[in-house]
């Protein structure tokens, strides 16, 4: 049995496929002239009678096509070149000329410079709820990000019950400088639409350059800017079993039997996170007067106080 839908030769098409083609031919001809079709608009033009929500998801799947297939030039050359960077971001700027979200025509890219190679991401509706977030969640991420960019950079608020996602930044590099750049153009961003920009607090790893460049663009003070004990359990740890400390790490003894005195020493330094910050310079000194006496230990010493303890 054919479906409703499945057209057979010979036979004239329903009016509810006559009113899908006719929306389908203006959005074309408006793709083609360059613009961004709104899709709900142009079923609405016409005393449309018959197509559904269905038919309007229809349509939103074509012009997605016709977007994906559209002959965009892919960048040439090493991907640290001029030529390279002045093609990625001339891609961004079409992209950013046809893709919306939801389809309603409304702007999406927020910034694309060629000289700071960055570009900023985020809609009308995300920059607006940005400030209704109880906290907002900014990390990186790197394998997502596409060739010639150093990092994705993504923020997401916890809204309610909901962790969503509100902003994402192709950044050239992890400097506080680039952090601080692509922060304050998302802060102009939601200051255009809503007159003030209003972080209530933030949670982000524990990388110097990025929390530097959050506490100067949204004037967080030390109790709003949270770190994350998993990011930083998680360095921690495989920098133990790099040097070859995993075992002595997860040292496992029937119960009753005391665990070695590395093991205790190692536990006691995941400890810290619990710690008030005040409180971490002398507690870490206690730990280093009782050191264990081996060679992988002092160099996880070195690196816990060149990139945690004492920064």
């Amino acid at each position: 049995i054919p479906l409703e839908a499945d057209h057979v030769d010979g036979c004239l098409p329903t009016p509810q496929q006559q009113e899908l083609e006719l929306a389908a031919r203006r959005a074309r001809q408006q793709f083609d002239a360059g613009a961004n079709p709104n899709v709900r608009a142009i079923l609405n033009e016409g005393e449309n009678m018959y197509t559904t929500i269905r038919d309007e998801d229809r349509l939103r799947n074509r012009l997605y096509h016709w977007r994906q297939n559209s002959n965009r030039p892919i960048p040439s050359g090493p991907e640290d070149s001029a030529q390279f960077r002045r093609q990625t971001h001339e891609n961004i700027t079409n992209l950013g000329q046809t893709t919306r979200p939801n389809g309603e025509g409304e702007q999406f890219l927020r910034f694309n410079e060629i000289d700071e190679h960055m570009a900023i991401w985020a809609s009308t509706e995300c920059l607006m709820s940005l400030e209704a977030a109880d906290m907002l969640f900014i990390d990186g991420t790197y394998k997502i990000t596409p060739p010639g960019f150093y990092q994705t950079l993504t923020i997401t608020g916890h809204i309610g019950t909901q962790f969503i996602p509100l902003a994402w930044a192709l950044l050239p590099n992890a400097t506080e400088a680039t952090y601080r750049m692509a922060l304050r153009e998302l802060r102009t961003a939601v200051t255009q639409l809503t007159g003030h920009c209003n972080v209530a607090s933030v949670m982000a790893d524990f990388e110097t350059a990025l929390r530097n460049g959050i506490t100067s663009v949204f004037g967080l003070e030390a109790p709003l800017l949270r770190g994350c004990i998993f990011h930083a359990h998680r360095a921690w740890y495989r920098h133990l079993i790099d040097l070859g400390l995993g075992p002595a790490y997860r040292e496992s003894l029937p119960r009753g039997q005391p665990h070695s005195y590395l093991n205790t020493w190692l536990h006691s330094v995941f400890g810290l996170s619990c710690l008030r910050p005040d409180e971490v310079s002398a507690a870490w000194d206690a730990l280093v007067a009782r050191i264990p006496n081996d060679d992988r230990v002092q160099t996880f010493r070195l690196y816990m106080e060149r990139n945690w303890v004492r920064n």
